[in-house]
């Protein structure tokens, strides 16, 4: 075998490890890739585009009317199992009171949160889990459903698929987030912001969907919806 022909077979062998490598780290890194909404979010906090932590609307002497109904929704006996969807740094709520024998479910899309808060907070009836996407939720439900400042920083679709996938899983919930009489709902990219009316186009129509009150905070104006599942709450009545 002549020094060319080695030259040659080493090159090829070569190729074919950086090949092997690069396959390799490849799937490992699509096994292993937050998703984009994952990233849009995670991008928000490293940013601290918010300030510190999920932002000015989760400081409790901003939801003051909001706290005190929360804290009402949780002391009734007849939600048992609680889904907060987006929980965030768990600011707001670190002032309730979960009682006993209630379960609570915070999910979010941004792992260090959850860690967090898993680490501070997590008790046997407490507990935070990371998910990917929206449509990881497709198959939860539970006796209540809290979304606080949450689908103002989603698209379109987003809040569609939420509207009519994931909304009708849970019998109650308690929707919050900014509000006005402009609100133009217009499209915006994942973590983006602008302030929305449910009950106007381009969303779906929500059957059991209604307002229940608009309040202040911070110079804005939160409004909270609530949700009854016209076909799961004649179980509680």
């Amino acid at each position: 075998m002549n020094v060319l022909n080695r030259q040659t077979i080493l090159s090829r062998l070569i190729q074919h490890v950086c090949c092997l490598v690069i396959f390799f780290f490849f799937f490992q890194s699509c096994d292993q890739n937050t998703s984009k909404e994952q990233v849009a979010f995670e991008k928000v906090y490293d940013e601290k585009k918010w300030g510190d932590g999920s932002g000015i609307g989760s400081k409790p002497e901003n939801a003051g009317p909001y706290l005190k109904l929360l804290q009402e929704y949780l002391n009734d006996p007849k939600y048992k199992t609680i889904v907060d969807l987006g929980c965030g740094d768990w600011k707001l709520m670190e002032t309730m009171v979960i009682p006993e024998g209630k379960n609570y479910v915070g999910y979010d899309l941004v792992s260090a949160l959850i860690d967090q808060n898993s680490k501070k907070y997590s008790k046997k009836n407490i507990k935070f889990l990371v998910i990917r996407q929206l449509s990881d939720l497709r198959l939860v439900s539970a006796d209540l459903l809290i979304v606080k400042d949450v689908l103002h920083h989603w698209p379109i679709a987003h809040i569609n698929y939420f509207l009519k996938e994931i909304l009708p899983n849970y019998r109650f919930a308690l929707i919050t987030n900014d509000y006005n009489l402009y609100a133009l709902n217009h499209d915006i990219d994942f973590a983006g912001f602008r302030p929305i009316n449910l009950q106007k186009e381009p969303f779906v129509p929500v059957n059991g969907l209604q307002v229940l009150f608009d309040y202040p905070s911070h110079g804005i104006i939160k409004r909270v919806y609530l949700y009854q599942n016209p076909h799961q709450t004649k179980a509680f009545e």
